[in-house]
């Protein structure tokens, strides 16, 4: 895959790549996917979405920071071992120095009109990024065959945000539903 890409990875593109998204992200995790989307994707050429959107499922399903497994796993998956080390510490020296900042300055501007004001403005800009990458990265697997499971997606979402099931029972439900559809479309041999 490396040979139609704009040039192959290395320890400091990836390691700058991840250290300036992480750096310039405001809105946690979900709002840095699109941006990952548009560098190492759209961009770079490093990765295909599908594969970005596996590592991405992958790090969700992980223990520990969404964000932070996804992009380890997508600096293992380009450059091994050494990739992985160069995007964690990527994904999480910016919010360590911001953080480690802004704790000596908190007690000055936590009270400041100003900043509570840009927060509030931010939060409206970070819910659009967050549906705009959903749908985008949603729109290749809404094809006919996988109704079944866009039907397992929407009825997790309505038990566990209208209905409060706890999240537990919806993973396991979804798990158990996902095999089984799974073992069927094997024994039909055709999509469901």
């Amino acid at each position: 895959m490396l040979e139609k890409n704009k040039g192959k990875p290395t320890y400091f593109k990836l390691f700058a790549s991840t250290f300036m998204l992480s750096a310039l992200t405001i809105g946690g995790g979900y709002v840095m996917i699109s941006l990952m989307k548009e560098r190492f994707v759209d961009k770079l050429k490093w990765m295909s979405t599908d594969e970005l959107t596996e590592l991405i499922a992958l790090g969700q399903s992980s223990p520990g920071a969404m964000i932070i497994n996804s992009a380890v796993l997508m600096g293992y998956r380009l450059m091994g071992f050494g990739g992985a080390l160069c995007t964690l510490f990527g994904t999480v020296l910016p919010p360590l120095i911001i953080l480690s900042v802004v704790s000596v300055f908190y007690e000055m501007i936590r009270d400041n009109r100003f900043v509570s004001a840009a927060f509030r403005g931010m939060q409206a800009g970070i819910t659009a990024v967050i549906a705009d990458i959903v749908v985008s990265m949603a729109a290749p697997y809404m094809k006919k065959e996988s109704a079944p499971y866009i039907a397992i997606m929407v009825g997790a979402f309505v038990a566990a945000w209208f209905f409060n099931v706890n999240v537990a029972f919806v993973i396991l439900a979804c798990g158990i539903l996902g095999v089984l559809l799974g073992l069927l479309k094997k024994k039909r041999g055709k999509s469901l």
